[in-house]
């Protein structure tokens, strides 16, 4: 060990930044829980419907599927890895790393998209077109993703210079989870077409019936709007 190793007790900055972190993510958890507690049923109804979709028997055959399906599965379970932690970070008030997993989960989205229509390529970033309604947030959340939208950065650490304690914002924690619960039933109905219920249906009644739930929840919040039969509109604030 060297000699300039500083002395055992500044290790102790570790941990009391690691307590101070804790005790106020367990207070954004709180605060979460009581003012959103519907969009943790959407979640859990969506990531539900994903859980029982890869159960079935004919998901264990997918290393001996053609090449692009292997490429929609490995996105699919990256996905899938992810969907809970940045549910997570959102209602523990971690928006900005939150806001980068959530743009991962909008590209993977469109990537799935472009392997079924033959167009994405490989080490090419997807083109947003089957959620072109979040064109705007999109690059906003790419601003994040990057740490160079500095309005937006300090917004959601609630403008406060060096406080890294999570703080509560209802308007950005619903976009996140409303933005994440689409992506991720969006992921279910990728995931049941590669691997179906049964030859005439994608979907199970119950992972139907929770998908349709999950997006009901979205729009009786205000998070989500049906402007008409093709096109679908999520709330956002302006940059």
């Amino acid at each position: 060990m060297s000699d300039n190793f500083p002395p055992f007790e500044f290790l102790g900055f570790a941990n009391t930044l690691r307590d101070s972190l804790g005790d106020e993510e367990a207070n954004v958890e709180k605060e979460f829980q009581v003012s959103e507690g519907h969009l943790i049923t959407a979640f859990d109804l969506s990531l539900s419907a994903c859980g029982s979709v890869i159960s079935r028997d004919a998901a264990c055959l997918r290393s001996q599927i053609l090449l692009d399906d292997q490429r929609r599965a490995a996105i699919q379970t990256a996905m899938l890895q992810i969907a809970p932690l940045t549910f997570s970070l959102i209602v523990k008030g971690h928006y900005i790393a939150a806001s980068t997993l959530v743009r991962q989960s909008i590209e993977g989205i469109e990537a799935l998209r472009g392997i079924r229509q033959n167009r994405q390529k490989d080490g090419e970033t997807p083109r947003l077109k089957a959620l072109r309604h979040i064109g705007k947030l999109y690059g906003q959340l790419s601003g994040i993703a990057h740490l160079s939208k500095h309005n937006l950065l300090s917004t959601l650490l609630g403008n406060i210079p060096f406080k890294i304690e999570p703080v509560f914002s209802k308007d950005t924690a619903r976009l996140l989870a409303g933005v994440h619960i689409q992506t991720s039933i969006f992921l279910a109905l990728d995931m049941a077409e590669m691997v179906p219920y049964s030859p005439t249906e994608f979907l199970s009644p119950d992972e139907g019936n929770a998908c349709s739930s999950s997006l009901g929840i979205l729009v009786a919040e205000g998070i989500l709007a049906f402007k008409n039969q093709d096109e679908t509109s999520t709330a956002h604030p302006s940059a």
